[in-house]
């Protein structure tokens, strides 16, 4: 909205200047007066005020005009001379008969221009008690009420703008925004779907719409816009990045893979985001040597972390030998426990699960941190229903353990349980345990997300505007 506002406020003297004729259309002008006109306004763009001055008081004596006298108190303005700026507006008013609403509006132009929003909505009220069929003074208003958190009164103007220009989707925008910064979802997409309905083209509100769908893991339409857009147009990575997500959450594992290597190919700078996807996508499907060439790319491109892996992975390939030979020993058992922790440090969580469940066979000990293991194992390959049942086992030895309830978390919510993921969140002490801001934007993220899955409308608004 500030921006807006910035834009308007150096539009001031195209508005009164540069087109002084908003309220002079309906009358014919001498080729005389164009001429002044003119030139008062070439010397406004070259800054020279004195002769701008000079051709808007001869235009105004000669023409005495209500846009001619807006157009000199404009002069005026500029010299920070308000006495006889004002003095101009007050004679624009007196001399412009059926046009006075024009003159209010541009007056709250000029309020607006001196920071003073209050007169600026003045105005424009005035104006509108004249003439009520002006979308682009109820848009105006609405971004006035807008900056002063008048939230109602704001969209009520945008809401009339769009009633009485419905071909224009900014308003429709607008509302949206209102709505959205409210936290009502179910209220705001509706204005972006039709304004992308009204203007396919109209890229700002496609993709907005793309990130509204994602939000609410609606991810079939955000992908037909995605597709859209990307047979449209030159896609960049983030569009890339947001169809894999889609892909990947609709169960299309192979274009999701497609769509994340297309996003990596196309970022001008190393996204470790993009690459870190696409290694949990290939963990999840086993492909262990793809995986370990992915990190070798991302050490390459010059992400420390993937080098610091890379060193790990080696370490973990050295232990596994010595680990190995002890199987045949005495300590077979603790042999096993270990080489499953160690697949899972390089993240081979097919070798890990089948390490541990040779563990479980041989007889070893079933303690929390082995169900924990497994269900790192499970949910790491997307099996969620014998996640949920190993962390559950863990939990039932550990009961107070903070990261085994965070793992449940994840996992239900994964699953789909959202009356689950909400009171395992009110089972959680670890906020206040930890430096938890972090952990607590997490928590009300997944609290918006499950009150929407079970339609609480109310409460996932609260928790969303708590968010945005």
């Amino acid at each position: 909205m500030k921006h807006m506002f910035t834009l308007l406020r150096s539009s001031l003297l195209i508005v009164l200047v540069g087109s002084p004729f908003m309220v002079v259309l309906a009358q014919s002008i001498s080729p005389e007066e164009v001429e002044l006109k003119q030139k008062a306004a070439a010397y406004v763009t070259g800054r020279k005020l004195d002769s701008a001055l000079y051709f808007s008081k001869k235009l105004v004596a000669q023409y005495p005009g209500a846009g001619n006298h807006l157009l000199t108190g404009s002069v005026y303005e500029l010299r920070n001379d308000k006495v006889n700026a004002d003095k101009s507006y007050n004679k624009a008013v007196e001399v412009a008969g059926n046009d006075l609403y024009k003159v209010y509006s541009d007056l709250g132009l000029v309020m607006l221009k001196r920071m003073d929003t209050v007169k600026a909505i003045e105005y424009e009220h005035a104006s509108l008690s004249l003439n009520q069929a002006q979308a682009d003074v109820h848009y105006f208003l609405g971004g006035l009420h807008e900056v002063r958190h008048a939230i109602d009164s704001a969209n009520y103007h945008f809401t009339q703008a769009w009633r009485q220009d419905s071909t224009n989707t900014i308003y429709l925008q607008k509302m949206y925004a209102i709505a959205y910064a409210g936290g009502d979802m179910a209220a705001a997409l509706p204005y972006l779907e039709k304004a992308v309905a009204i203007d396919g083209k109209d890229q700002r509100a496609r993709n907005t719409l793309v990130y509204g769908y994602l939000e609410i893991d609606a991810f079939s339409k955000a992908l037909g816009l995605l597709n859209q857009k990307i047979a449209d147009t030159l896609a960049g990575d983030v569009d890339y990045f947001n169809q894999a997500r889609c892909y990947l959450n609709l169960g299309d594992t192979a274009n999701g893979l497609s769509a994340l290597r297309q996003a990596i190919a196309f970022s001008v700078q190393v996204n470790n985001t993009y690459y870190d996807e696409l290694v949990q996508v290939l963990a999840a499907q086993g492909q262990h040597k793809q995986l370990v060439m992915v990190y070798e790319a991302g050490a390459a491109a010059g992400i420390e972390a993937y080098q610091a892996w890379l060193r790990g992975y080696q370490e973990a390939v050295t232990g596994m030998d010595s680990i190995y030979k002890g199987i045949q020993g005495s300590n077979a058992t603790t042999s096993l426990f270990q080489l499953g922790k160690l697949y899972i440090s390089i993240q081979d969580y097919t070798n890990s699960l089948k390490v541990l469940q040779d563990y479980q066979a041989a007889g070893g000990a079933q303690h929390d941190s082995l169900y924990s293991l497994l269900a790192i194992s499970y949910v790491s390959l997307n099996k969620y229903a014998q996640a949920k049942e190993s962390i559950e086992k863990a939990l039932a030895l550990a009961p107070a353990n903070e990261d085994y309830k965070l793992l449940l978390l994840s996992i239900l919510y994964r699953l789909q349980d959202f009356s689950g993921v909400i009171s395992t969140i009110g089972d959680i002490q670890v906020l206040q345990q930890k430096d938890g801001r972090k952990e607590e934007a997490a928590m009300g993220y997944l609290l918006f997300k499950s009150h929407w899955g079970l339609g609480h409308v109310r409460e996932a608004a609260a928790y969303h505007k708590m968010l945005f």
